[in-house]
């Protein structure tokens, strides 16, 4: 959760920063798939992190599309705020689930740092 945190953080905190209004937020959430079977279902624990996230900072949850065995491809245009969704190919998903596990692997080496800056 302390990756999650850190990071919603720091999103919001430069969007606030780019002069937008937090009462302008819109959240839209996707994803949270569980690609493959495992110990963790890490899809799992990061959907219920995004769904908790903007109750716990009383931000308007617009959208959701959560969950499933499928990863997304998601392509969003901030000038309308449309979102279009692709549900990605099993093949698909075996290239994603490898570069994510390569990329989590690849957090376990680094060490934890960096500053946080909280908002009101």
């Amino acid at each position: 959760m302390r990756y999650g945190n850190f990071a919603m953080e720091a999103l919001i905190n430069n969007v606030l920063k780019s002069g937008c209004a937090r009462s302008d937020l819109e959240i839209k959430l996707f994803g949270g798939a569980n690609l493959y079977n495992g110990p963790s279902m890490v899809g799992m624990q990061n959907l219920e992190f995004a769904l908790n996230y903007p109750k716990t900072e009383g931000l308007p949850l617009k959208m959701q599309d959560l969950g499933g065995p499928r990863g997304r491809r998601i392509h969003y245009f901030p000038t309308t705020g449309a979102v279009k969704r692709l549900l990605l190919k099993s093949t698909t998903d075996l290239d994603l689930i490898r570069s994510e596990q390569d990329y989590i692997q690849s957090l376990r080496q680094q060490p934890i740092e960096g500053d946080v800056d909280l908002f009101d």
